[in-house]
């Protein structure tokens, strides 16, 4: 049997995207090999950035046993005794893909984790053949952005050490909320994270730890600049998050055939804001899409994006044969 965790926010929402590790179920015999002694220390919190990669936002000063550098070389925190490179708050969480690893130096009681049979839905039992780790009932932790408790899930990974991926015995966690970009987001540890011995993480250690997610972003266009396509083309603007068409004015948006402004439908599929003619496209005709400077638009949760200089992309129908 294995415990297949399935992370990330779209691995819980919308079945998209997950980053997953397969590790034995069952308790772990072992205390650990970093530092199985005295009270559960906190070595580091990473965060899920726009690149794809855990980022530290916090790492324990001055602590032998923090992952500094992992295979891969990616460094995660700065060398004990040093401040280079130094760790500051992570101000790019990936919008829609975001999850959360809280790294210890010690095996924790599992009773933080519930694990439920991948195909019944139920308990894992001996017959089980996979096991989906959960804590939001267990609640290890409390998640906030903006001031507001976000509805979270996650798992407790009891694999790795600091010099292995992941770095620590560790809880992962990842919204089931949408979030909105430039939100701050905050976790804390609860009362329940205990080593095996029943020994609680040291109360100045349990947080608030901080991030930002990533701001709104505009990623492109389809079409592109220069591009041809053919009469029935729809214009697509790709952001980084979730958007909401109702929060475009018209206006700030406008597509023209060179003389007149075309006419269309704003409508958003997921990331894509779909500018939709009302009638199809002219053969032999060049048109300008423009999103004028000083333009507004939010996601879904409100986090707002603001055009910075006119944006311009021409494209053209070619003409009939």
């Amino acid at each position: 049997m294995s415990c297949n965790r399935a992370q990330g926010f779209l691995a819980a929402g919308l079945g998209v995207f997950t980053l997953g590790s397969l590790v034995a179920c069952g308790e772990p015999d072992l205390k650990t090999a970093l530092r199985p002694e005295g009270d559960p220390e906190l070595l580091s919190v990473m965060i899920l950035d726009e690149d794809f990669t855990e980022v530290a936002t916090f790492c324990k000063s001055g602590d032998d046993k923090v992952p500094v550098i992992i295979p891969g070389g990616q460094q995660v925190c700065p060398e004990p005794g040093t401040d280079d490179p130094p760790v500051s708050t992570v101000t790019n969480a990936e919008p829609l893909y975001w999850q959360g690893r809280l790294v210890f130096d010690e095996l924790l009681k599992p009773d933080i984790e519930v694990l439920t049979d991948t195909d019944t839905g139920g308990p894992c039992t001996a017959d089980s053949v996979t096991c989906d780790g959960h804590i939001d009932t267990t609640l290890p932790i409390t998640l906030t952005c903006n001031g507001t408790a976000v509805a979270f899930d996650g798992l407790y990974d009891p694999t790795g050490n600091n010099v292995t991926l992941p770095p620590g015995p560790s809880i992962v966690f990842y919204p089931l909320d949408f979030v909105p970009t430039s939100a701050n987001c905050e976790v804390s540890i609860t009362d329940a994270v205990k080593d095996k011995d029943g020994n609680m993480v040291p109360a100045a250690q349990r947080g608030p730890y901080t991030w930002d997610i990533a701001p709104l972003a505009l990623l492109g266009t389809d079409p592109e600049e220069g591009a041809e396509v053919d009469v029935d083309a729809v214009v697509d603007i790709s952001f980084n998050s979730l958007i909401d068409p109702g929060s475009v004015a018209v206006d700030e948006i406008t597509l023209t055939d060179g003389t007149t402004d075309v006419p269309f439908t704003v409508d958003s599929d997921s990331t894509e804001l779909l500018l939709i003619p009302d009638a199809p496209l002219v053969a032999g005709t060049t048109y300008t899409l423009t999103i004028a400077d000083g333009a507004e638009l939010n996601d879904i949760g409100g986090g707002p994006y603001t055009q910075d200089g006119d944006l311009v992309v021409t494209f053209s129908v070619p003409a009939a044969n």
